[in-house]
Formats: C-alpha cells, structure tokens, sequence
C-alpha cells in the first residue's frame, strides 16, 4: 500500500523505478497550507515555504524547461483559485488581496501588488522611482517566508538588480 515501505508506490523500489527512482521522488509531507474536500473555504495547497517542496532542487537540464524555485503544481500562488471550480465553489481558501502601492513617471507604473493568485504575499514598501537614473529602489518585505513583487508596466528592459542593507534596486533602460 502507498506509503508502507512495500515496493507499491512511489519508494524507489516498485514499479516505476527506472522513470522516478526514489531520490529523485521522495516521499514527504508537503506541509500543505489547508486541506478540505469541502466548502468550507479550507482548501490551500500552497505548500510551506521552508518545507520539502522548496529544497534539494535541481536546475533542468533541457531547455524546454523552466526554472522553477518549489517542486511540484504549487509555489507561492495558487494559480488555479480563480481557474478551477474549486475556488468558484469555496473549496479553495480565499486569499485576501494585498494592499496596491504604485508609483507613476516617465511613462511607466511601478506596483507592488501581485497577480491575484499568489495569495498571501510580503508587499515591498517604500517604492522610489528615480526617472532621471533609471533606478527603482523599495525596501524589501521583513518576513521573507512569502514573496515580494515588483511589477513594472509597461514593460522595461531591466539591466541590472542588487539586493543590499534589506533594499531592492532595479536599473532599467
């Protein structure tokens, strides 16, 4: 039976073993956020961000691929609450939106707000837009355990990004 250690599913030793050998698919609790199979708005299958799906990641090797930083159907956002039934239904916990903060000049729009379906994120604060430099400086969120977003529209070529003394610098041509 799955999880028992006998060959069935999944331990590297059963059927399978040559297309998903163990260390490449382990066995381990995803630390989902919620799990329901009612409406009851419980269901969040975001997993943890310091939990198995976030670590012993591997670049791809083929160029179809893209690089991702979590295993697996969910990273930070739940990209199938507004997709699927399950959040037209309630089944899907509801994720309040975050709080915008935009800044404007120079013919471009720079917000922190993310796409409704990452959910629960760490906003980036004190957005500054340099026009003349072509620099974007914001402070970067304290609680680094969920995502920061910058969102620049319409879209810039970025030429370079440093992090440093907890502030996001963004250059752009």
């Amino acid at each position: 039976a799955f999880g028992a250690g006998d060959g069935a599913a999944g331990n590297g030793t059963g059927y399978g073993t040559a297309f998903a050998p163990a260390e490449l698919n382990p066995i381990a609790d995803p630390q989902l956020a919620g799990i329901s199979r009612a409406q009851d708005g419980g269901l969040d299958p975001r997993p943890a961000p310091a939990g198995p799906a976030y670590s012993g990641l591997k670049d791809p090797t083929d160029p179809f691929f893209a690089k991702v930083t979590f295993k697996g159907a969910f990273g930070a956002g739940n990209w199938a609450l507004d997709w699927t039934a399950l959040g037209n239904n309630g089944v899907f916990k509801a994720v309040p939106p975050a709080t915008e903060t935009v800044v404007s000049g120079g013919g471009i729009t720079i917000s922190a707000t993310p796409p409704a379906a990452f959910g629960d994120v760490s906003l980036l604060t004190n957005i500054v837009h340099d026009e003349a430099a072509k620099t974007i400086t914001a402070d970067l969120p304290t609680d680094q355990s969920k995502p920061g977003f910058l969102v620049i529209t319409p879209a810039v070529t970025v030429s370079g990004v440093t992090v440093e003394g907890g502030k996001l610098t963004v250059k752009y041509q």
